[in-house]
Formats: C-alpha cells, structure tokens, sequence
C-alpha cells in the first residue's frame, strides 16, 4: 500500500493503458464502456491519469458528507493535493440512499449526475446489473483480496462496520466482551438493538451478527443461528424490547445496545462530554459488518477525477481518513502491522485484534439472511414475545379475499409458485409506474403485460422495499427483482 500520493507536480512517465474488449452489448450500447480502465503498472498511480483529471478541475460525489467517515477532511485535503473541486450532489444524502438517487440522476430525475458514488455493498451489485456503474481497476487491483472487489471492476470495497456492543459502564458492573457473556444473568433485561429487524438494517445485522461464531456456512444459515441466540436472550429475560440509540444507552434504559461500531463510537465522544462512560466491544468470538463500496457512474462527466478520487481513497493517507471517522477501511488490519496508525488514533479505537474475526457477508449471503430473518423473526420469539416486544409492527392481516397465485421464475433456474403479497414498481423511459399485485398478467424479458390489457416495457423493481414477496406453500420468500426473468399465471 502506497504512503504517498504523487503530488501535481510530477513529470510524466507513464500513460494510462486503455483495454478494449466487450463486456455485452447491452452496457456497450447502452453506455459505451468497454473493459475497466487500468493503470499501466500495478500500485503505481499514473501520472497522466493526474494530468487528466486536473484538466476535469471537477468532481461530483454523491452518498458522502463533510461529517460522515472523515470526508470533510479528506474532500480538504483531495483538493489542496490536486486542485480539483469537489461538489456534493444530494447534500445530506447517505451511502444507503445513494443507489435510489443514482438511479433517478440516471434516468432524468431531479438528482444531479454524480461522478462517483459511496454505496452500500449490495446496493452496488443491484447498479451494476442496472447498468448504472462503470469499470475501473484501481491501480492497487492485483494486491486486493477478491472479496474486496467486484470481478468486473465496477466497484471496490473501501470501508466497514462492524456489529459492536455499547455499553454503558457506569450501569453494567461488568463489561462484557463476547455474545455468550450477553446471556449472563447480570444483563437482565439489558440487551438491546437499535431499531426493527424488518425495518432497520443495523437492527436485522445485529441478529446475524449474532450467530457468527456458532453457524457453519454464511448466509440463511448465519441468521437462524442468530435467531436462535435471540431466542436464548428473551428466554433468560435479557433482551430489552426498547429501541436503543446513543441516548438510552448513556441514560442506563438500554446499558447493552448491539450498535455499527462507527455509531457506537461517536455516541461515546458525545457521552464523554456529558460525562458518562460508554465503552465499544468488538466481540472476540466473531462478528459481521457491512461493506461500503466506491464505484464510478456510468454517465460519469469527470471520468478521470473519479479514478483519481478512488485511487486517493486507497493510499494510506485516504485510508487512515475513514479511520479518523470511525469507518474501518478494508486495509485495517494491515496498516496495525506496518506500524502505519498512529498511536493516538488506536487509543480511541476498540482492540484491534477482535476484527480479525470479522466476517464480510456477500450480497447474495446478505440477500439470504435478510429474506431468513425477516420470516421467522416473529416466528422465533412467538406471539406471547411478540406482544411484549412493543417496538416491533404487529402481523399484517390475512386478506380478505385470496389474492391471485404466479409463478416466478428466476435466473437460476428456480421457480417459485404462490401468492404474490408485494405490489411491484416498472422504471420505464417515462418514468416509474406503480403496479399492484393483483394487477399482473405476465412479465417477461422487461415486458410487463396489465390485467386490463396495458403493455409496458422497463426494469423490474419492488415498490415499497428491495424485495418481492411470495407466499409460497413452504413459507415467504424474499427475491430480489434483478433476479426475476418471467411472472406468469400458474
């Protein structure tokens, strides 16, 4: 991993080598990218791609903030290094709403085109089928783990967090470093998650990350061990059904909060200055977190800033920018060994030893565990447990009348047939149209054909979340709508 950055003023050695080759004429007609553009030689930033992207003199960013993971610092510094401006599209937004507005500035919407775009890992898997991202191999391509990077180039892990106990030290006699510890009877009624599974992410990754250390694969089967520790809290009177926050934590209400460690850690600082004490745990056992990706738009205006953006982000002086953010980048664990972070920063971080059993879920795996949990967390606690845990919403009534039953067909080859419980959303030329489950006739090859006879042609989308529901005869399913190829009547 580089120390440095090559400053404007280098001379020229080398240029940027562009491959060409197809990569499926859907994205070359499309956008008109070929295969990623790379630099000349491994580790080593170009000194033309410098040259190339000063004369852009422009950068738009879209799901980074001045307050979020060290960005204001690093956009200050980007910008004295490079003499390149950069300008936020959608201020305010976060990398879990990026996609949707990439998606709307890809399509005409009122969101400005990015040049580049922070994004959550599976987020950025949906974009690249969508054909709203474009490849790059960052020149540090070769030495990157696979899991770190997407096989076409068309992102790279950049940060993470991972699942984490808060915990208020003054309220809890004990500190407890491990999941098995949370079962102790000490932490009655003193275990919380910081939102709903079904509807908060960070609350359903604190159940999978739960069952980390006891599950044998990653995936559905990770969240039923979760689910099953779960079980085990509420039986010993542990789980405390109180949506947690920085707040409850430091008032004693939720002294044990299963919290992002970035989160945790900036609820710390803020408690310190009132004078209470949190302290972060990084379970020792094993934990999850979620990936945060760069990835470089399609209809990029300011290709060359956005490799040059990317590239800063991977040398040491960008990496150690998220760790002065609380964002973990990728490269953690190896700037520890090289002695590269500095004291003072390690001092205001958990133990750096625990991430090293940290696990990094894949999309697929994520998609996996979120259809798991969202089934059977009611299932697991049981409607006595689900009257008592006030936080969460109630079952959804059974209708009325039966709703119509489909059969979808996936890219694999499975078909699911069922009822259909989800309305789904078309993103045509002209816009979104909303399509309610009982009005479908077929779907196939991005033609959705009405019950009242309309014809329309576009992407495949679920309307109120990231997945379709199906009410099969072995239970519901959650299926991404990338992955469905037809809908048709049984």
């Amino acid at each position: 991993m580089r120390s440095e950055l090559p400053a404007a003023r280098c001379t020229p050695r080398r240029r940027l080598a562009i491959a060409v080759q197809a990569v499926g004429c859907a994205l070359i007609c499309a956008h008109g990218w070929t295969e990623p553009a790379v630099a000349e030689t491994a580790g080593v930033l170009s000194p033309a791609l410098v040259a190339a992207a000063q004369a852009e003199g422009r950068l738009a960013v879209l799901g980074i903030g001045a307050d979020w993971c060290g960005y204001g610092k690093l956009i200050e510094q980007f910008t004295a290094r490079y003499g390149i401006s950069v300008v936020e599209v959608a201020p305010g937004s976060n990398p879990a709403e990026a996609a949707k507005l990439l998606a709307q500035g890809a399509h005409g919407g009122a969101t400005a085109r990015p040049d580049v775009v922070d994004m959550r890992l599976g987020d950025a898997s949906a974009a690249k089928s969508q054909g709203l991202l474009q490849p790059y191999r960052i020149s540090a391509w070769d030495a990157m783990p696979p899991a770190q990077k997407d096989p076409d180039a068309h992102w790279t892990a950049a940060y993470y967090a991972a699942m984490s106990f808060e915990v208020n030290a003054r309220k809890v006699a004990e500190i407890p470093r491990d999941w098995a510890a949370l079962l102790a009877p000490q932490y009655r009624n003193s275990v919380a998650i910081a939102g709903e599974p079904h509807r908060s992410n960070e609350a359903l990754q604190a159940i999978y990350a739960a069952g980390v250390p006891a599950a044998n694969s990653p995936g559905a089967a990770t969240a039923l061990a979760g689910l099953a520790f779960f079980e085990a809290l509420e039986k010993n009177l542990n789980f405390n059904s109180m949506i947690g926050d920085g707040v409850s934590v430091g008032e004693g209400s939720t002294p044990v909060l299963l919290r992002w460690d970035y989160n945790a850690l900036r609820d710390r600082d803020r408690s310190s200055a009132k004078g209470r004490r949190i302290e972060v745990v990084v379970p020792a056992s094993g934990t999850a977190a979620s990936v945060f990706v760069q990835a470089i738009a399609a209809q990029a205006a300011h290709p060359n800033a956005a490799r040059l953006w990317l590239e800063y982000l991977r040398s040491d002086e960008g990496q150690l920018g998220w760790l002065r953010g609380y964002c973990h980048p990728v490269g953690f664990l190896d700037l520890v060994k090289a002695g590269k972070v500095p004291a003072e920063l390690l001092a205001r971080l958990p133990a750096a030893e625990p991430y090293e059993k940290v696990v990094f879920p894949t999309a697929d795996e994520q998609w996996q565990a979120r259809a798991t949990i969202v089934e059977k967390w009611g299932i697991h606690f049981g409607p006595e447990s689900l009257k008592r845990l006030e936080t969460l919403a109630p079952a959804a009534p059974v209708p009325a009348s039966p709703l119509p039953r489909y059969r979808l067909v996936l890219a694999d080859g499975t078909e699911l047939v069922g009822n259909l419980l989800s309305a789904v959303k078309l993103r045509t030329a002209s816009g979104e149209v909303d399509v309610p489950n009982t009005g479908i006739a077929s779907f196939r090859d991005g033609t959705l054909s009405l019950s009242d006879g309309t014809v329309l042609s576009g992407t495949l989308q679920a309307s109120m979340s990231t997945t379709l529901l199906i009410l099969t005869a072995s239970g519901t399913v959650a299926v991404r709508p990338d992955l469905i190829v037809a809908i048709e009547r049984p």
